[in-house]
């Protein structure tokens, strides 16, 4: 079940010329898999939905040079303890879906989501 608060943030990087894909500040930005990062196919995801405070987040090269990113957040009380338990989402599914879209099929996008 779905509870209030709970958000899936999609939002894009560019990547400077010269710089090895994924910003610093993006888990699992040096690219190597661990416990937390996987790689699967172009989508790498940062799995921490079993962190004190869960999160996951995954990354895709929508185009040459620019990433879109997925991050969630769970909301939480006032000193920060979640106040859900994280849901189940594929992110590698929601990264593969990510596409870069303009002209009319941006307004098509926006008029089936709404």
């Amino acid at each position: 079940m779905w509870e209030r608060g709970f958000r899936l943030t999609v939002f894009t990087v560019v990547v400077e010329q010269g710089e090895p894909g994924v910003p610093e500040w993006v888990g699992c930005a040096d690219g190597a898999e661990s416990d937390r990062c996987e790689r699967r196919g172009a989508v790498m995801v940062d799995d921490g939905s079993e962190a004190p405070l869960p999160s996951m987040s995954a990354w895709v090269e929508v185009e040459e040079g620019i990433l879109a990113v997925l991050s969630t957040d769970v909301p939480t009380e006032k000193d920060g303890t979640p106040t859900m338990e994280f849901p189940e989402l594929d992110m590698v599914d929601l990264g593969e879906r990510v596409r870069g879209v303009e002209g009319e099929d941006a307004q098509a996008l926006v008029r089936e989501a709404l």
